[in-house]
């Protein structure tokens, strides 16, 4: 059978001459019952044999050893060189990247966003950080970024966007790959949102063309040469004020741009707004899980990465298999009808959610652990014990529905006259109407902390009042309690 050939496998690798032996008298009589001569099925059992005391051998091993010894050294005393390289190495699989990049994070080491100014193909070490290379962004081929490095080796760093679309080479670098770059925040340096450089690509790339082909054809443009002779830098970026309008996405918004080119998470995590929530409410994580007993009821709170949803093997429900992920690593998760059927819509969204379940910790005959939850309600003989218990929410909603007050933690320098009357519009728009009183924790210049109720302001929390609050005020952090 499928299943005693794998044991018999497992057995090989391991060099279990034990079970080996019990396994030949089932080959053996497997043979017989298939009418083969048990001669030859002694001799090809006999070529298995031999080939498992064989098939690692000792200088297999010595080699291994030392190519161990080796990598872990370099993972311990140079971490930061260490997964430059692992990340170079798998730089053209974007799950093996991000998951690269989570380990080297959790060593400690800092991974910075693509930079037109200082980022080559691979992976590199940037003032004791990894700075990530230009050939691991979705959608930026190994030709687009030979033209950036050559453009910026012959001419010197970039002056702005407009500067850098003039001067690489659009015929290798095209529209797709500036955008893609912008996404990720390689033109961060040249102080423009990123939104708004994605609504300006057909502004610069025109202009950028024209410049191009007046040069391939001798000629110059007339506007640069009056711009140099009254001495302007024609490096600026000359958006339209249509496109100067434009300001930052919020950052939601961003962050998932960030991972559908990058395939991680660069300027935050999805799950950071909610900190507030996830502290109060979730009571594990999935790095914590090992310490668990099979069984234990948490709650983690992540987001749903894949889910494949299929009919059950026995009856009418069916089963979503989940890899879902919170700030410290992913797991398998599973729920099953007729707990799916309600949650279905949050377990196939991006949404950061909180999910309660069971740890499951299974151990194969190797000792080998693994631990799943299996997401759903609680239950003894098929009974669910307590009805009420919400198996998956929306960080949101809990966010929304569980608030009694909103706190804003600011400088006394943000409240300008403009910004205070700004602010008194954005806190009584209906649109923001709700249940939760305001309140400003404002620090002074002396660092005294001055907390002021604001009068007649019930809001309900939400990421595009923190968005607004930020477009008006600047650096902020928006707390629930």
């Amino acid at each position: 059978s499928l299943g005693g050939a794998d044991l018999l496998r497992r057995a090989m690798g391991k060099k279990k001459f034990d079970v080996m032996a019990q396994q030949r008298v089932v080959f053996a009589d497997g043979a017989k019952g298939r009418g083969i001569d048990p001669k030859i099925a002694t001799k090809v059992f006999d070529l298995m044999e031999s080939f498992a005391a064989y098939g690692f051998n000792k200088s297999h091993s010595a080699a291994y050893a030392l190519l161990t010894y080796y990598t872990a050294w370099l993972k311990v005393h140079h971490p930061v060189e260490f997964w430059a390289s692992v990340l170079t190495n798998d730089r053209d699989n974007a799950d093996k990247v991000a998951k690269g990049i989570r380990h080297a994070r959790h060593a400690g080491v800092d991974v910075l966003p693509p930079d037109v100014n200082r980022s080559v193909a691979d992976f590199d070490v940037v003032d004791g950080k990894i700075l990530f290379g230009m050939a691991g962004v979705k959608g930026v081929g190994s030709t687009a970024v030979e033209a950036i490095v050559e453009a910026r080796q012959e001419g010197g760093a970039f002056e702005s966007f407009f500067d850098f679309c003039e001067r690489v080479d659009l015929r290798r670098v095209n529209k797709k790959t500036i955008e893609a770059l912008a996404r990720t925040g390689a033109f961060d340096a040249f102080g423009h949102p990123r939104a708004r450089l994605v609504a300006g690509i057909d502004v610069a790339f025109e202009r950028a063309q024209n410049a191009q082909r007046d040069k391939a054809s001798g000629q110059a443009s007339l506007f640069g040469m009056f711009d140099a002779a009254a001495g302007k830098d024609t490096g600026d970026d000359d958006f339209p004020p249509e496109v100067l309008e434009v300001g930052e996405w919020p950052e939601q918004v961003l962050l998932a741009h960030e991972k559908s080119v990058l395939g991680f998470y660069v300027s935050g995590h999805p799950l950071d707004r909610f900190a507030d929530q996830i502290n109060r409410y979730a009571n594990a994580t999935v790095e914590s899980l090992p310490e668990r007993e099979n069984y234990d009821r948490v709650t983690l709170a992540g987001i749903v990465q894949s889910a494949r949803i299929r009919p059950l093997k026995r009856g009418d429900g069916r089963m979503a298999i989940l890899q879902f992920e919170d700030l410290t690593g992913g797991i398998e998760a599973i729920c099953m009808s007729p707990d799916l059927d309600p949650v279905e819509h949050l377990l196939t969204s991006d949404e950061p959610i909180l999910i309660t379940g069971s740890v499951r910790i299974d151990r194969d005959e190797d000792g080998n652990t693994r631990i799943t939850l299996r997401v759903g309600q609680q239950r003894r003989r098929g009974e669910v014990i307590d009805g009420d218990e919400v198996v998956v929410q929306s960080l949101a909603e809990v966010r929304r529905l569980r608030s009694k007050r909103v706190e804003v933690d600011l400088t006394a320098g943000q409240l300008t006259p403009p910004a205070v009357d700004r602010l008194a519009r954005i806190l009584q728009a209906e649109k923001h109407q709700g249940h939760c009183a305001t309140w400003l924790n404002v620090t002074t210049a002396d660092n005294v902390l001055v907390r002021l109720q604001v009068p007649s302001a019930q809001v309900e929390p939400s990421d595009a009042l923190t968005h607004e609050l930020r477009q008006v005020l600047g650096d902020i952090e928006v707390h629930t309690r």
